[in-house]
């Protein structure tokens, strides 16, 4: 028997979002068990977080920007690239994080067999292809290689039930491993100091806060329209912490709707958690998600009342039946405008108790042994 396991782990690339977030953290904790050799393996060679030194790290290439047809052949070379690593290395386990790479991960697996794949849906797939012809290659690649994998692992429930019933995949193949979250960190984060002029803003008003990309998905315009609609709007301000292309969009709508004394676009924070600690209400109105980090985060704080769209997936998770916030019908401006309004008078705030990171570890090493 090996004195050691040696695992691959493979992501599209580890800059930013949740999925590369959580593939960080399992890397850095996995490697200090001795039994493990951990390979991070990625498609693109982007990295933002931190990772441990004894982890040896490859990248196939430096961008994955080219057009569909490309992309499919790059594909092929990346499944005859990762079983020439798998073979070179000796590899037992290859784990991989988001749709490309569970692809290649299952294809592999598929022309050569001596080795465990497992993959990880970080996201509840049926609502998040929007192209065509995207929607159309994935969908079909998943229905025909997932099934392949040894075994499936997701972060949420409804992610199970969405692989199982929509892309025929074995239940009994699928764990559902919640994201973790250091909480005592979250907590430390949050005591740091605020912007000089934005303490007025805490101090004199209900403050709302919004964290998540400028995005469709992320379902701002809603926010901003729902705050428009509130009969006492100026007793409130609304905090978007967050970048992406939808900046001069939502900046346009907040003109046009007379909001700029109280909407205001902060930008991307590196830390969210010291507005999240002052603020009043945490509004999350995401139109679909795999695991909502910042809902998750948010939920330490428990001067923060809850209020989030009711999409898939993690919603019902985290927040019950509304046992711990408001669920919201996804879009519906006109409730989540009520919400807020309801939020003011709610007394007693009760959060859910969340996956710590020596759970997540705990659960990965038993899906890998």
């Amino acid at each position: 028997m090996k004195d050691k396991i040696r695992l691959i782990l493979l992501n599209d690339w580890l800059y930013g979002g949740g999925a590369e977030r959580s593939m960080a953290v399992l890397a850095n904790e996995l490697v200090k068990d001795p039994r493990y050799e951990i390979y991070l393996v990625l498609l693109e060679d982007k990295i933002s977080f931190e990772i441990n030194s004894n982890i040896k790290c490859i990248s196939f290439r430096d961008s994955y920007k080219f057009g569909i047809l490309q992309k499919l052949i790059t594909i092929l070379l990346d499944v005859s690239r990762l079983i020439g690593l798998i073979k070179n290395l000796n590899i037992d386990v290859v784990l991989s994080f988001q749709h490309r790479s569970n692809i290649i991960n299952c294809f592999s697996k598929l022309m050569f067999k001596k080795f465990k794949s497992i993959i990880s849906e970080r996201i509840y797939t049926k609502d998040f292809f929007e192209q065509d012809l995207k929607k159309f290659f994935f969908n079909n690649a998943i229905k025909a290689l997932y099934n392949k994998a040894d075994a499936i692992t997701c972060n949420s429930a409804d992610i199970k039930e969405g692989l199982a019933q929509f892309y025929n995949c074995d239940r009994d193949k699928i764990t559902v491993i919640e994201n973790a979250y250091d909480t005592k960190s979250i907590t430390r984060l949050g005591k740091e100091e605020i912007e000089t002029e934005l303490l007025p803003f805490f101090a004199e008003k209900e403050v709302i806060v919004n964290v998540g990309r400028l995005d469709k998905q992320k379902g701002q315009e809603y926010l901003i329209k729902a705050f428009a609609m509130l009969p006492n709007r100026s007793s409130y301000c609304l905090f978007i912490i967050g970048e992406g292309a939808l900046r001069d969009y939502l900046e346009g709508l907040i003109s046009e709707l007379g909001l700029s004394d109280s909407v205001f676009l902060l930008g991307y924070k590196k830390n969210p958690y010291k507005y999240l600690s002052r603020a009043n209400i945490f509004a999350f109105t995401s139109l679909y998600e795999g695991y909502p980090n910042a809902l998750a985060e948010a939920m330490v704080f428990d001067n923060l009342k809850i209020i989030s769209f009711d999409f898939k997936a993690g919603s019902k998770e985290l927040i019950g039946n509304d046992e711990y916030g408001k669920i919201v019908r996804k879009s519906d401006i006109v409730g989540l405008s009520q919400a807020i309004l309801d939020a003011k008078n709610i007394k007693n705030v009760k959060h859910k108790t969340l996956n710590s990171i020596e759970d997540l570890v705990y659960d990965y090493k038993k899906v890998i042994e």
